[in-house]
């Protein structure tokens, strides 16, 4: 790695240098970057892919941020989100009584997935960051921390707090029409969690941690291999696997309602249209979008993304790759359904007057969700610019 673009600002008064050569991560073009001012950033001038983006020194803006985002998550552990009184019967939700109800009913791969995503993830993820920060502070860092560094990498997409608050609140919308509602501490500590890890994100800039790794003689930072075309092949299943449960997702219900012994069936469609009907309809276009549109849209532009590629097309380019980049962005959304039912499930159960229990279509759309998003994180976009030589 290659550096020495003076004027990046300061880390233990020393010059923070940007990358000065970078491969783009999506087309594979070389770059000479030039210097960037704090908050610029550098694009590739083939497929318009983000480069690099010139942020603030990790140890005086992310450090603290993430040290104030730790305390939240065992707040968010210990205290209810939501308290609910229905004819006198009282009952409160934690966020791991969502997870037990899922296993409770049978669906303990669903309980696992929400467990995985709404709390595990973002603490290893704070944690892995955190443990990195600090020791490359120490006089003698920890072997491990490129190893922990990468993860961070890793494990950011599938921490989806923002997407469970999201499903807080539709699960909120529906309890409101028929008990009383009263908002826990740990909603609170959700929201400050999710714009504390949105601030955190936008703030660290990875190449100045991989830099000191380098200087502290603990290794470099990761290199992107040739493309590999067998992603071909693990993005073609992993799509084909998503499109047969999709229609099962869709025809089965994801919710089952028992009021007085009457059991009502509800389906992803179904519950858009209850949103509707009431005077929600923006949070019913909403879910509409995460729930309908969105996953059509993932298997439809992924299936054209193949197609393209596998055949070596060269139409389009540089659209097939902005596409890439909103169906990566967007695949993470279509779990407000799923998250809502965790939460309903863990709240409504209260025997012979009311009670909700999940479906079977709630588990194969979270596996669809799944499966998109290991479907796009499979696929290599610089194999859709194997047969371009110079940019366009």
């Amino acid at each position: 790695m290659q550096s020495g673009i003076p004027g990046y600002g300061t880390m233990n008064d020393r010059p923070i240098t940007g990358p000065a050569h970078a491969d783009c991560h999506e087309c594979g073009l070389p770059h000479r970057l030039p210097p960037l001012r704090p908050g610029g950033s550098a694009y590739c001038r083939r497929c318009g892919a983000l480069l690099h983006r010139h942020r603030a020194d990790p140890w005086r803006t992310t450090l603290p941020l993430v040290l104030a985002a730790l305390p939240l998550l065992p707040v968010i552990v210990l205290l209810p989100f939501i308290s609910l009184n229905i004819s006198g019967q009282h009952t409160q939700t934690w966020l791991l009584t969502g997870p037990v109800a899922l296993q409770r009913d049978g669906l303990w791969e669903l309980g696992v997935l929400v467990l995985f995503t709404s709390f595990l993830v973002p603490l290893v993820k704070l944690g892995c960051l955190c443990v990195t920060l600090v020791g490359l502070r120490m006089k003698r860092p920890p072997r491990g921390l490129p190893a922990l560094f990468r993860s961070v990498g890793h494990l950011g997409r599938w921490a989806m707090v923002e997407v469970f608050l999201l499903g807080v609140i539709v699960a909120y919308t529906k309890l409101v029409a028929m008990a009383q509602v009263e908002i826990g501490l740990a909603a609170y500590a959700l929201v400050a969690l999710m714009v504390l890890m949105a601030w955190v994100d936008a703030s660290l800039d990875s190449y100045a941690v991989w830099q000191e790794i380098e200087r502290r003689g603990l290794g470099a930072a990761p290199l992107h291999g040739p493309p590999d075309p067998a992603s071909l092949q693990r993005s073609w299943a992993l799509l084909i696997a998503a499109a047969v449960l999709y229609v099962p997702a869709n025809v089965y219900p994801v919710m089952v309602v028992t009021s007085l012994g009457v059991e009502t069936h509800a389906t992803i469609l179904e519950g858009v249209r209850e949103l509707a009907t009431g005077d929600t309809w923006p949070l019913a276009v909403l879910v509409f979008f995460a729930s309908i549109t969105v996953p059509c849209l993932k298997l439809v532009g992924m299936t054209v993304m193949l197609i393209a590629t596998g055949r070596g097309s060269t139409v389009r380019l540089r659209d097939r790759a902005r596409l890439f980049r909103i169906i990566e962005f967007i695949g993470r959304w279509s779990m407000i359904d799923v998250f809502m039912v965790s939460i309903l499930v863990s709240l409504v159960n209260m025997g012979a007057l009311v009670s909700i229990g999940p479906g079977v279509g709630a588990l194969a759309f979270a596996s669809v969700v799944v499966l998109t998003m290991l479907a796009t994180l499979s696929f290599d976009p610089r194999l859709m610019w194997r047969t371009i030589q110079e940019p366009l």
